[in-house]
């Protein structure tokens, strides 16, 4: 309890400075830093993706001319984005958005501060330059170019997943994918799926989950061998990730499942497992010279319509991935009271 205590009364001093310091002791530096620790998030939250630009220029070193600089750059940043002047030479541009947004936000700035001696620009994102505040400050300054005015956006850092893979001494190129569907293996997927429902949760968000299994593939693996099995797998993980958004979370059960969660109520998530159903229902498989067709049962619920943690919500998908092979496969249903014969009623707190 004091460890979290601790922990909490830490976040609170970088997300609220002015919780636990008097005003007049806040300078510009400290919140920013605490905006980029706000954004980072919490054991339950994954930050959103966002870029840090650290921007220099003669005109900010000009007190005469500081303030006509610094109002131009507001001019073109975004309300959501967040711009202080961090110390005498140097001002901060927290941009909402990922890396490939950065470099328009970028020469939009150069334009606009052409006739005020222009300015340099160097810059750091999350997650590819690191989770951490004072990391990706360190490196988003470290980028500004060191002469001539331009910019420069620090290389993407080692990924957490090529971290893991390296800690692991895994053999594959990325640990947190499986090697055959290209989505999330099914230990990754299950400590990221409480984080996701919780993000959501906390915002105030729906979000979904959509359980599908297919149809009879044991039947395939005996008839057309398990090459055959595995090719269906194959490319139904990646009709998945072709179809699906990039912010949407895929990955694969520990049996032959797959599970997709979205920002969505479970209403629309429905339409969504349909329309995927149909997809893959209308796709051919090709192994050992056999075109093969297959199709899928699924499961849909959601916060917040059936439960609040990923536990609960994934319990009421696979009972309603059951109600859908009951009921003869190759169809999606949507959670509901008559399927909780289905369920392992398990209202504990999350096992991932």
């Amino acid at each position: 309890m004091l460890t979290l205590l601790a922990s909490l009364i830490r976040f609170y001093q970088l997300q609220h400075p002015t919780l636990l310091m008097p005003a007049e002791a806040i300078s510009d530096a400290t919140r920013f830093a605490a905006q980029v620790a706000a954004r980072l998030g919490t054991a339950y939250r994954l930050p959103v993706p966002f870029c840090i630009l650290m921007i220099q220029g003669p005109a900010l070193t000009d007190a005469a001319r500081r303030e006509e600089l610094l109002a131009v750059l507001r001019q073109q940043a975004r309300h959501t984005d967040v711009l202080l002047p961090l110390d005498a030479d140097t001002a901060g541009l927290l941009v909402d958005g990922p890396r490939r947004s950065a470099e328009g936000v970028i020469e939009r700035l150069q334009a606009a501060t052409t006739n005020l001696g222009g300015v340099r620009i160097g810059g750091a994102s999350c997650p590819e330059n690191g989770t951490r505040a004072q990391a990706l400050l360190d490196a988003a300054r470290a980028a500004l170019p060191t002469t001539a005015l331009g910019w420069s956006l620090t290389a993407p850092a080692a990924t957490e997943a090529t971290a893991v893979a390296r800690d692991e001494e895994s053999v594959g190129q990325d640990a947190w994918l499986d090697n055959l569907t290209g989505v999330l293996k099914p230990e990754r997927l299950n400590r990221l799926m409480s984080k996701f429902v919780a993000r959501y949760r906390r915002e105030g968000s729906p979000v979904s989950m959509i359980y599908f299994d297919v149809d009879y593939l044991g039947r395939y693996n005996d008839h057309y061998g398990h090459e055959a099995g595995d090719e269906i797998l194959r490319g139904i993980g990646k009709l998945l990730q072709q179809c699906l958004r990039e912010g949407d979370l895929i990955g694969r059960t520990m049996g032959d499942g797959f599970i997709a969660l979205l920002d969505t109520q479970p209403a629309n998530a429905l339409k969504v497992a349909q329309r995927l159903a149909n997809q893959i229902k209308r796709a051919t498989f090709t192994s050992g010279g056999f075109t093969l067709k297959v199709t899928v049962s699924g499961g849909v619920a959601g916060y917040p319509d059936h439960g609040r943690t990923a536990a609960v919500i994934h319990d009421a998908a696979h009972a309603a991935l059951r109600a859908a092979q009951e009921g003869g496969r190759n169809q999606c249903l949507l959670f509901e009271a008559s399927m909780r014969t289905y369920q392992q009623l398990n209202r504990g707190p999350d096992e991932f």
